[in-house]
């Protein structure tokens, strides 16, 4: 969901901004690994934006990044979970209890303890002062993990009234 958010989501910027997209076979296959070896070939700062499970199929990308000394930040927005998933017909389709264990592959994990062991700097923000401020530190260069929890449902739901404030919009502007 991360990419899709920013893609839908994001306002222009008066600065520039260099947006680098990259999908594994499954879409997280490598995505830590790969930011790793960006930002050492751009030699400066570079942030990752992924989901929890993203960050959780490459943690070998943690010990390489202490390794090739580079200066990356990445954000993990923590659903506990796939989100991506909550968005198919299957999440109504089928008791919630079967939902969460076969399709939305929760996790309980210790993000910003998995990356502390590997040496890098960790962080969990509450809000987005919180973040920015992370964010500016993290800049600074270093490797760091910011984590920012999601509540899945409120990220559904509020994805769902900002489609529905669009249909009527669009609604409004349709000739009868």
């Amino acid at each position: 969901m991360p990419i899709r958010e920013l893609d839908a989501f994001a306002g222009p910027r008066a600065g520039s901004l260099r947006v680098l997209v990259n999908r594994g076979v499954n879409g997280i296959d490598g995505l830590l690994s790969c930011a790793l070896g960006t930002a050492v070939g751009l030699g400066k700062p570079t942030v990752l934006y992924c989901g929890d499970l993203a960050f959780l199929h490459d943690l070998g990308g943690l010990v390489a990044g202490r390794q090739l000394g580079a200066n990356l930040t990445v954000v993990v927005a923590n659903d506990h979970g796939g989100g991506i998933f909550e968005y198919l017909p299957i999440a109504r389709s089928v008791p919630r209890e079967l939902f969460e264990q076969v399709w939305a592959t929760p996790q309980a994990a210790d993000l910003g303890g998995l990356a502390a062991a590997a040496g890098w700097n960790t962080t969990r923000v509450e809000s987005r002062q919180g973040f920015v401020e992370a964010l500016e530190r993290a800049l600074g260069g270093g490797l760091h993990v910011i984590e920012v929890p999601v509540d899945r449902a409120a990220n559904t739901a509020l994805h769902a009234t900002l489609v529905a404030a669009v249909d009527e919009a669009l609604a409004r502007e349709r000739p009868a």
